[in-house]
């Protein structure tokens, strides 16, 4: 086939100089206009953190692909062209496009509501599913987590719409809690002087919370309930510091935890109860005569 027949096939009839020119000019123009769009862009805008750098490169990139293909299929117009071919080669080439970057839209999507809701930023300690960490970045894609050990998750924004998040960093401070289980016949109120006065002394802990009963299935079982600083890690060394605390000043005062018994054992009687002193006999009882020695000796 000759450029004559190739020619006729594509534009019918015959093209002038004139008309070849004009083409060439709106083509010229349209690159033109996709260049400066560009250049605008970046003037106005600056560089952008990744997540923003992103979204505006793609939305710039969009709007160049239309301006081209418009006087593109202008120039084509003007040389008498028939366009059907080009608006269907259009419409395949944005349909294809649609479904490559169908994940990048969704992940663009999520960081977009993400954004707008503003439930927790980058540096905030977050736990998703059964992961726990700081957030490092928020791209148009993944919210990427930095865990405890080193690990550096890629959390789709999609997933974190998802899912439950909880945000560990929201306010200064968190409470958390230690269960204890301590023998029948503790002394409640003695008990709980222990407890404040061995809290009050662990620099972890910000404000001391409740002491409650929760139940006596197997002992007195107890939920001491203490304020700390809230990142995980301020979590993690004031649990252990009141655990500590806690064992320490049981021992010191002699308050037995419980052991493994119900109390139906006590009421029935597998524990005797605790022996009144006679007058002048002190310490003089003897072994077992009180809940707490029977519980250490049982345990």
């Amino acid at each position: 086939m000759s450029l004559d027949e190739l020619e006729e096939v594509l534009f019918g009839d015959e093209v002038s100089a004139e008309e070849v020119a004009v083409a060439i000019a709106l083509i010229a123009v349209g690159v033109f206009l996709a260049v400066v769009l560009w250049r605008l862009a970046r003037t106005v805008f600056g560089r952008l953190e990744p997540p923003a750098d992103q979204v505006l490169t793609f939305v710039v990139r969009l709007a160049q692909l239309v301006i081209v293909t418009f006087f593109l299929a202008w120039a084509l117009g003007i040389l008498g062209a028939n366009v059907a071919w080009l608006t269907l080669l259009v419409g395949v080439c944005l349909i294809v496009a649609v479904l490559v970057a169908r994940p990048f839209l969704e992940g663009l999507a999520g960081f977009l509501a993400l954004s707008a809701r503003s439930a927790f930023k980058v540096g905030d300690e977050i736990g998703v599913s059964d992961m726990l960490g700081r957030i490092e970045q928020i791209t148009a894609r993944s919210t990427v987590l930095r865990t405890r050990d080193g690990r550096r998750i890629h959390i789709p924004n999609r997933d974190m719409l998802n899912e439950t998040v909880t945000v560990f960093t929201v306010g200064g401070e968190r409470r958390s809690s230690i269960d204890v289980a301590v023998a029948f016949g503790t002394d409640l109120d003695e008990l709980d002087h222990v407890v404040v006065e061995a809290l009050g002394r662990v620099p972890a802990v910000t404000r001391i919370g409740s002491i409650r009963v929760r139940n006596l299935s197997d002992g007195i079982n107890l939920s001491i309930r203490f304020w700390h600083p809230s990142p995980i890690e301020g979590e993690n060394e004031a649990v252990d510091n009141v655990n500590r605390a806690i064992y320490g000043a049981f021992t010191d005062a002699d308050i037995t935890f419980a052991p493994s018994a119900t109390y139906a054992d006590y009421a029935r009687g597998a524990y005797p109860p605790v022996a009144e002193e006679e007058p002048g006999d002190r310490g003089g009882g003897s072994p077992g005569t009180s809940v707490n020695s029977m519980s250490r000796r049982t345990s």
